[in-house]
């Protein structure tokens, strides 16, 4: 069973655009009941040297390498990165989170949404 601070590649599906989708890595927020997840995504581009609106949501993970991740990455902390899943849409378990970048990206969504 996935866990809090797990990080897993899983399917994402763009707003708007009847079933296209993408294979993207996620962060494990909490587990709900009935085999369902709250996650949010994660990304490989960084916040824009003049920050756009959605820039400030972007959390570095700064511990990347060793959770797993393949390249720097940033949690997605707006409102609409976070999703509530199916564990069935979870892929392959990529690491763990360390806890203070978790810690970072929970804050992030607390206080900027």
């Amino acid at each position: 069973m996935p866990e809090r601070r797990d990080i897993y590649t899983a399917i994402i599906y763009y707003r708007g655009q009847s079933g296209a989708s993408k294979l993207r890595p996620v962060v494990i927020l909490n587990e709900l009941e009935n085999n369902f997840v709250t996650i949010a995504e994660i990304t490989s581009v960084p916040p824009k040297k003049n920050p756009g609106f959605y820039d400030k949501f972007k959390e570095e993970i700064v511990n990347w390498e060793k959770c797993g991740l393949a390249e720097p990455s940033w949690v997605k902390c707006f409102k609409e990165n976070t999703h509530n899943i199916n564990i069935g849409r979870l892929h392959e378990k990529i690491g763990v989170m360390d806890s203070q970048d978790f810690e970072n990206a929970v804050m992030n969504m607390y206080y900027n949404n």
